[in-house]
């Protein structure tokens, strides 16, 4: 994500904004928010040092992407309100948002952050009552708007000393074992502020009352605002020591890392190993070798591709767009309503529900096949790259969530090498397998989703064992293992994935073409049945004759029979 960086002078009038001791105090959240995301760096390398991320499953399922994406937005939030004293903080933000980008494919929340500076010159401004609704599991975020904004009616809390979190509550925090003064969330926050803490940190019966403060929290007096000369320099140091000279390396609260230094550098190699982070191997290894090939031009796809082909993949693309659509109400139906409260601004930080994080998910994929038939059909497929690109942009407005680009050319790469394939080396085309290795995954940790998805470019690449199997109707949905079809009520005939496709698909189109279908099927039958009762008829007919014959042939018989009995009489009679 990119950002504009303000100039000078705005940096300059949103520094006077703020008084110096103001000033310090951000400084000194900032340094918490920076120490946050030192700590969830170790975590990275060594997910097995904090209690937090020591089950593998847990950390399996990207917990940690959320609170570093929230520390990026704070140090950002920090910065633009600090001016030139936080550009280490704009430095240290783009350091977590790189990290945040290749090993999650997240980036930062915009509007966020231009909510936080704006409620927060807003209160400079005037004292409006500010309330801030926030989940229990958020609590991390709930002590940083708290410390934010201290005109908030709340019970001061104890924090931890070093990363600032406020304590579950079914956890209490530990204190130091030397001058059980400072408290600590856990070990880990404990041993990484020791260096610091060490010359501080005095026996309790030995300790002074200037002592008394945790070593952590940082004497405002030690925190200078740099001069008029050194703004003319290009910029001041955020903090400075007690000897005057400027702290440019490894601080109580800050971490450095120089610009040349890879991502893949910051974690250990020994922690890559399948069972720790197969999620992250793809993003965390040293870039490779392999490269792959560019798309050939526009015009050469046009080329190798024929007409039946084209009318193929538009009718997909039509599939997708149904899809979309059908997506796009399901994130309608599960979204929670925002309530609007006169004369307060409401921040709200609650996670979503299961409901919209599959209806997100399923959005993403939908963004990205329209993406990568659009790049296939070039110009032909204008509307899916237009549809794909605005769904991918207010996916990640909203949520933080892209497209993989990488994913979208390999698939495209491969219907490129499907075209000079037969049906016999296209049975062994495995494009799942091959995108799974290069994801890191494992087969068995694909949820439907990712299954459909894959499913999807198998029916893409014209797979004979995909090609064969029956989809719905509306969004295209081939039936699967967590799937079943069902046909239409009325016709009988068109099959659907689920109740949601079907009541799509009849107020669209499908209601006219049942009807039409009824008459017809209606017609048939009345016509089959007038042709059984005329044959009935006919046939009737038919036996009347018969027995008309019959009783004709009877008829005959008696009375040959009684000429017979009669010349029989009267040759009796000439005899006597």
């Amino acid at each position: 994500m990119l950002f504009t960086s303000p100039s000078p002078r705005r940096r300059l009038r949103e520094m006077a904004a703020i008084d110096a001791t103001e000033r310090a105090r951000l400084i000194k959240l900032g340094n918490r928010v920076m120490n946050h995301v030192r700590k969830l760096r170790f975590c990275l390398t060594d997910p097995t040092a904090c209690e937090q991320y020591s089950n593998g499953d847990d950390f399996m399922r990207w917990d940690m992407a959320p609170i570093i994406q929230g520390d990026a937005e704070r140090l950002r939030a920090l910065g633009r309100l600090l001016g030139l004293d936080g550009m280490t903080f704009i430095n240290a933000a783009q350091e977590a948002e790189d990290l945040l980008y290749h090993a999650w494919c997240r980036q930062v929340f915009v509007k966020k952050i231009e909510v936080l500076v704006a409620c927060y010159r807003q209160h400079r401004v005037s004292s409006a009552v500010t309330t801030f609704v926030c989940s229990d599991d958020d609590k991390y975020s709930y002590t940083f708007v708290v410390d934010l904004f201290q005109h908030l009616s709340v019970d001061p809390k104890q924090r931890c000393a070093f990363c600032n979190e406020a304590p579950a509550q079914d956890k209490a925090l530990m204190t130091c074992g030397g001058c059980e003064i400072p408290l600590y969330c856990d070990r880990l926050c404990e041993k990484m502020d020791r260096k610091a803490h060490e010359p501080n940190c005095k026996e309790p019966s030995t300790a002074s009352p200037e002592d008394t403060q945790p070593a952590s929290e940082d004497n405002t007096a030690e925190v200078e605002v740099g001069s008029e000369d050194d703004e003319e320099d290009g910029g001041v140091s955020l903090w400075r020591t007690e000897n005057g000279s400027n702290d440019t390396g490894s601080s109580h609260f800050s971490f450095t890392c120089s610009g040349s230094t890879h991502l893949t550098t910051l974690v250990k190699s020994d922690c890559l190993s399948p069972e720790h982070l197969v999620p992250f191997q793809p993003s965390l290894r040293h870039q490779t070798t392999s490269t792959i090939r560019q798309p050939p031009e526009p015009a050469i796809f046009m080329a190798i591709m024929t007409a039946a082909e084209r009318a193929r993949l538009l009718e997909l693309g039509q599939f997708v767009l149904n899809r979309l659509e059908k997506d796009c109400a399901m994130l309608a139906k599960a979204a929670h309503p925002v309530q609007k409260e006169e004369g307060r601004i409401v921040i709200r930080l609650n996670f979503l529900s299961e409901d919209e994080k599959t209806a997100i998910h399923l959005m993403k994929y939908d963004a990205q096949r329209l993406q990568i038939l659009g790049e296939i059909l070039n110009e032909d497929g204008t509307i899916f790259t237009t549809e794909g690109n605005r769904t991918e942009s207010w996916l990640l407005e909203k949520y933080n969530i892209g497209t993989k680009k990488t994913t979208n050319a390999d698939q495209v790469e491969f219907w490129k090498l499907r075209q000079t394939m037969d049906e016999f080396l296209a049975s062994t085309l495995d494009t799942t397998q091959h995108l799974l290795e290069k994801d890191g995954r494992l087969e068995g940790e694909m949820d439907w989703k990712l299954q459909d998805f894959f499913a999807w470019g198998d029916y893409l690449q014209r797979v004979p064992a995909a090609v064969g199997r029956q989809k719905c109707a509306f969004c295209g949905d081939q039936e699967a293992d967590h799937r079943v079809l069902r046909a239409c009520g009325s016709c009988k005939k068109t099959l659907y994935c689920d109740r949601t496709c079907q009541k799509m698909h009849w107020r669209k189109e499908h209601k006219a073409v049942c009807k039409k279908a009824d008459k017809a099927e209606g017609t048939e039958d009345m016509k089959a049945e007038e042709r059984q009762e005329r044959k009935a008829k006919e046939g009737g007919a038919e036996a009347g004759k018969v027995l008309e014959k019959i009783k004709e042939m009877k008829i005959e018989d008696n009375e040959t029979e009684e000429g017979k009995m009669a010349d029989s009489k009267e040759g009796n009679q000439g005899l006597v």
